[in-house]
């Protein structure tokens, strides 16, 4: 058989209903070659069952025991149809617009190909999402999540990582809930990080692939609806707890361990208080704002989720 024009690959986790919606989107599309296959990260919602009703021979699915993380499941997915020509992973909450495929695989075709691109994101009201990040320098990270914010500190690194001023042709990073690479680029590379359970793997794989000589580019004649946090809205303490673990092997990666640890030693005591003032300004907000409640009373079960299950794990990342 010869091999897929591109191999979608998308990873679900307690999204059934995105996810079929997500399938039959990719599946509906007819001007291109393509091989999809679904890697379900042990749902306990029927998601594997459902897509198995799917009398579809271009659909593999493969369900996982326990839930293996966003980049080693994409992984597992590639490997699926490694000699595909290109590869899309895809977000199990997004859904692929009319003609996207056929529009990245060209793009990627082109004699002076990126290595890899991402769509248009949309939310699912059509309005344009950000498609693209800048790289997570360790200032900017300070400045979003610790109480160096109030001092204004890191606000430019901030600013240019959340929109860097770039070209399509050339980014530093695009979101990872639509990333396609070349195939060559995939194989050579060896796909994610697995290391990264989720979170900041997909600025380590452009950050890679940048560093290889590739470029990272943006097809906006593809375009991606994207509903954004379907899977760790059920779980988001778990997934703060990721995401910290994830953010701390994203600098030492680029920055170095010694450095890292003293990163650590910064960020750990700033995150805390940050977390600290925010939940007595939720806290107060809930108290003397009623009308404010419905906004501030999830903010609160996470920081105390946090406080009483998350702590100890985040002080020893």
């Amino acid at each position: 058989m010869s091999a897929p024009d591109i191999a979608v690959v998308v990873v679900s986790y307690e999204t059934r209903e995105r996810t079929l919606r997500c399938v039959e989107s990719v599946v509906s599309q007819e001007d291109v070659t393509l091989a999809l296959v679904v890697i379900d990260n042990a749902s306990q919602d029927e998601t594997v069952t459902a897509l198995r009703r799917l009398a579809d021979a271009r659909l593999s699915v493969i369900a996982n025991a326990r839930n293996r993380g966003f980049g080693a499941a994409c992984n597992q997915g590639a490997a699926v149809h490694a000699n595909a020509r290109h590869a899309l992973f895809l977000n199990a909450d997004t859904i692929v617009r009319p003609g996207a495929l056929a529009a990245i695989v060209a793009a990627l075709d082109h004699g002076d190909a990126p290595g890899a691109l991402g769509p248009a994101i949309v939310g699912e009201n059509g309005e344009d999402q950000p498609s693209v990040r800048g790289h997570p320098t360790p200032l900017a990270l300070l400045h979003q999540h610790t109480a160096l914010r109030f001092l204004r500190m890191g606000a430019a690194d901030y600013a240019r990582y959340k929109r860097p001023p770039v070209s399509d042709e050339d980014v530093p990073v695009v979101m990872g809930a639509a990333l396609a690479l070349r195939g060559d680029v995939l194989r050579t590379l060896g796909g994610f990080d697995e290391r990264y359970f989720l979170y900041f793997e997909e600025a380590d794989l452009c950050r890679r692939i940048r560093d290889a000589g590739q470029r990272v580019a943006i097809a906006r004649d593809a375009v991606v609806e994207h509903a954004g946090g379907a899977s760790s809205d059920p779980r988001r303490g778990p997934a703060l707890n990721w995401y910290l673990r994830s953010l701390f092997l994203y600098v030492d990666r680029f920055h170095g361990r010694v450095f890292g640890l003293a990163y650590r030693a910064l960020f750990k005591p700033l995150f805390l208080l940050r977390m600290l003032t925010d939940g007595l300004r939720d806290g107060l907000t809930w108290v003397f704002r009623p009308s404010k409640r419905a906004d501030k009373g999830p903010e609160l079960r996470l920081g105390g989720w946090f406080l009483v299950r998350g702590v100890w794990a985040f002080l020893v990342a």
